[in-house]
């Protein structure tokens, strides 16, 4: 997997981050064999800092559209 920070924007503590994150389906994953197919996806994460540290940290990513592009059964 790889990814690129295409944007981050920071206010008051919080750091937002843009990215886009590409990889390619090589190793056994919950079950499912490899198909060696790729995948790119823009995603988004949010950090909370204190004392310089990470607080919290939470995310959106499109699972679907990555099991679509990975050829895996969705549902």
């Amino acid at each position: 997997m790889e990814l690129t920070a295409e944007q981050m924007v920071a206010e008051s503590g919080t750091v937002a981050v843009r990215y886009t994150e590409r990889g390619t389906f090589r190793n056994e994953f919950l079950g499912n064999q490899p198909t060696g197919e790729s995948y790119e996806l823009v995603a988004m994460e949010w950090f909370v800092l204190r004392d310089g540290k990470i607080h919290r940290r939470w995310g959106a990513h499109d699972g679907a559209s990555q099991a679509r592009q990975i050829g895996l059964p969705l549902g």
